[in-house]
Order: structure tokens, then C-alpha cells, then sequence
């Protein structure tokens, strides 16, 4: 107690109310806290299984089709392949992941990767190209490739998709076409040489 007609600072006489209404606000923003905090993990939660459910999808349209497709992340890490990627080249799932699409490439021109990174790493556009790999058993063969580079919705790049397509037996057909329609014009323009000489004697008088 103080003297007679003391009157408390406007504060400290009002000190058990201000108490209670700070108390009040920091329970309401610990509720509002915990509140977003549940919501956000609902959401995140939501998020995870429907990108599952899109990625088992995914996984099962991928692993049914005849093109070697890999998925790798913006460095050219492979993060996925599909059956047809181990068909192909002859190396298990085990064996890429992890690894570079260089595992079984490598075949080309410095320029012609040099050329491939500019596309689809600096301008951000799809590549198209024809190219000569190698199986693990060593066997060369073709392969027409398309990689298309994934963004995030902030448009960072996130992944690369490569699609590559065996077309080592058409190719090969395709060189038997060009030497077939070579050799059967080289034996055309044989005889038709020799009828050309002959009749030109005959118009000569020599025969």
C-alpha cells in the first residue's frame, strides 16, 4: 500500500487484464499455428498421393511401350528408365540409375553433344537427332532420340525426358535399298553401254 490518494500507473492497475489478453492472443496464434500447420500437412499430404497415383500411371503406361525411356534430373543424373531402356541397351535399372545416359552413348562428335546440351539445357527447347549408341555387349546400333526438358511452375528446370527409339533394322533396310537401286543401276548401265557402242557402229558403217 502507499500513501493516502496513490493512485497506480494507468499500467500496472490494468496489469492482470493485459495479462489475460496477451495470454489470449498467444493462444490464439499457437491455435492458428497448429491449424495451418495441420492444413498445410493435409495438403502436402493430398499433394503426395495424387502425384503417386499420377506417377504409378505414369510407370504403367512407360513400361508398356517398345521406346527405351529415361527420366534424369537438370544434371543428366538418370532417376528412372523403363523396360524397354534395359532391352535395349543390355543394362539393368540398377546398373543406369544414378548414372549418365553416357553409359551406353558416347558414339558421336563432341559437337554433336555439345550441340544436344545447348538445346535442351541453355534455350530450354526439345532436341531431335539420329545417333549411334553402344549395348553393354558392345554392339553399336541407331537410335532416333527426343529429350524435352521439365519445369517446375516457377519454370526452373527440374527434369529431362528422353525417348530414343531403336532403328537399327531400319536403317539397315534402308542401306540395302540404296545398294540394291546402285547395283541394279550399275548392271542396267552395262548392257545399255555395249547396245550404245554397237549401235553407234552400225550408224557408222563399221559393222
Amino acid at each position: 500500500s502507499g500513501p493516502k490518494g496513490y493512485k497506480l500507473p494507468f499500467f500496472q492497475e490494468n496489469l492482470p487484464l493485459f495479462t489475460m489478453i496477451i495470454g489470449l492472443v498467444i493462444i490464439m496464434l499457437w491455435y492458428w499455428t497448429l491449424i495451418s500447420v495441420l492444413t498445410a500437412r493435409r495438403r502436402a499430404t493430398g499433394l503426395a498421393e495424387v502425384a503417386t497415383r499420377d506417377l504409378r500411371k505414369f510407370k504403367l503406361a512407360v513400361e508398356g511401350v517398345n521406346d527405351h525411356v529415361v527420366i534424369t534430373d537438370s544434371e543428366g543424373i538418370i532417376v528412372y528408365a523403363n523396360g524397354a531402356a534395359t532391352r535395349i541397351t543390355g543394362y539393368s535399372k540398377k546398373e543406369m540409375l544414378g548414372k549418365r545416359p553416357s553409359l551406353w552413348g558416347k558414339q558421336m562428335p563432341e559437337s554433336f553433344y555439345k550441340k544436344m546440351w545447348r538445346t535442351i539445357k541453355t534455350e530450354k527447347k526439345p532436341f531431335y537427332g539420329q545417333l549411334t549408341n553402344k549395348r553393354k555387349s558392345g554392339e553399336l546400333y541407331d537410335a532416333e532420340i527426343t529429350i524435352s526438358p521439365i519445369f517446375d511452375e516457377r519454370g526452373e528446370l527440374v527434369y529431362f525426358v528422353g525417348i530414343e527409339r531403336d532403328i537399327t533394322r531400319e536403317k539397315a533396310l534402308e542401306r540395302m535399298k540404296t545398294e540394291f537401286i546402285s547395283l541394279a543401276s550399275h548392271q542396267l548401265r552395262t548392257p545399255l553401254s555395249a547396245v550404245k557402242w554397237f549401235g553407234g557402229m552400225l550408224l557408222a558403217g563399221d559393222a
